[in-house]
């Protein structure tokens, strides 16, 4: 489910289960330690259907977190926006719907935190300009205080991939870049 010889260069993630199972996910995260920080990615990624996703997350638990995802949204589109739960009601807000060949050729993607704020940005191919994703995300939601099922592990950044299809597609990330501001 984890490659670094797939792609050169690359962490390769291969979908599995949902974020909701407690059991396979393909997640790779590092823990937040900053009240005021952002992380970055790049993405190469080929949906075939919604049933496939990859991005970047902002975790807490799998009741608690906001994914920036790319996605199937249709035969030979796919779309980019963020898919959140808080405390288990789950919500979208949606960005943007390109040809699946864009997602193809590489997204790059960024999450940034000011205290109790998180916001998301995109960037289609390694130059382009970047774009927010048209909303402001509470990331007070994101601690052990107010997960309902109580915790201690803190919130964690990372990139992840799901197929809960078939658990054949794979996502490419390109240096995942974390920093304080």
């Amino acid at each position: 489910w984890l490659a670094f010889t797939r792609r050169p260069g690359s962490l390769s993630l291969r979908g599995r289960d949902s974020l909701t199972s407690n059991f396979d996910q393909s997640v790779v995260a590092r823990r937040l330690r900053h009240l005021e920080a952002e992380a970055e990615t790049f993405l190469r990624f080929s949906p075939a259907n919604f049933k496939q996703a990859a991005g970047l997350i902002a975790y807490y638990d799998h009741f608690n977190y906001h994914y920036l995802r790319v996605t199937g949204a249709g035969p030979g589109k796919a779309k980019i926006g963020v898919y959140s739960s808080e405390y288990d009601k789950l919500s979208r807000c949606e960005a943007a719907e390109f040809p699946v060949e864009t997602a193809a050729a590489g997204i790059r993607l960024r999450v940034e935190m000011r205290r109790t704020e998180l916001r998301f940005f995109y960037a289609f191919g390694h130059d382009g300009d970047w774009q927010a994703v048209d909303r402001v995300f509470e990331a007070t939601m994101l601690g052990e205080w107010a997960s309902p099922q109580g915790g201690f592990t803190g919130t964690f950044w990372g990139v992840c991939c799901q197929d809960i299809a078939n658990r054949s597609a794979w996502a490419d990330f390109e240096d995942f870049r974390y920093q304080p501001l």
